[in-house]
């Protein structure tokens, strides 16, 4: 029977496989944490006033996100009372997204929210708004700009 050694080249490899994931759970782990963390079941159906099995029922028609890490589900707290979330996941989940990546598109600032001078819904963008910055500090007038940004999502160039 052959024993099965690794070469130098293998070690090498399969360290370097560990730095990656060890800081790739390092970003999952600050994404969490942003904006007010994130909540397990229990608690975050308790913020959204419903039972957990609702919950999931929510998430699978998009009205709420989730981050699965560690074996667990993470729910961003921050999701709660967005305008229109609903339409906004629609569109992402459409384009693949799921929970790291749909967070990702809230949380991280951008310059392509500014993308038509013409339009006068732009003077509520301010330069490197995040989505989630412009929802919360416009409202309900900054849905059509980030359904738009989300339909743009995962293009080459667009963040």
């Amino acid at each position: 029977m052959q024993k099965f050694t690794s070469t130098s080249a293998e070690r090498a490899a399969q360290k370097a496989f560990e730095r990656v994931r060890r800081r790739s759970v390092g970003v999952v782990d600050e994404i969490l944490a942003e904006e007010g963390g994130a909540l397990d079941d229990a608690s975050f159906a308790r913020a959204a006033g419903c039972p957990v099995a609702e919950l999931l029922a929510q998430a699978s028609a998009h009205q709420f996100f989730f981050i699965e890490h560690g074996g667990c589900r993470h729910w961003p707290r921050w999701q709660l009372g967005l305008p229109d979330l609903a339409e906004i996941l629609t569109v992402l989940t459409a384009k693949g997204a799921q929970g790291f990546s749909i967070a990702s598109f809230f949380l991280c600032q951008t310059d392509v929210l500014n993308f038509s001078a013409d339009d006068p819904r732009q003077a509520d963008v301010r330069k490197n708004d995040s989505p989630l910055t412009l929802l919360r500090r416009v409202g309900q007038p900054a849905v059509e700009l980030v359904i738009q940004h989300a339909h743009r999502f995962g293009e080459h160039g667009a963040t």
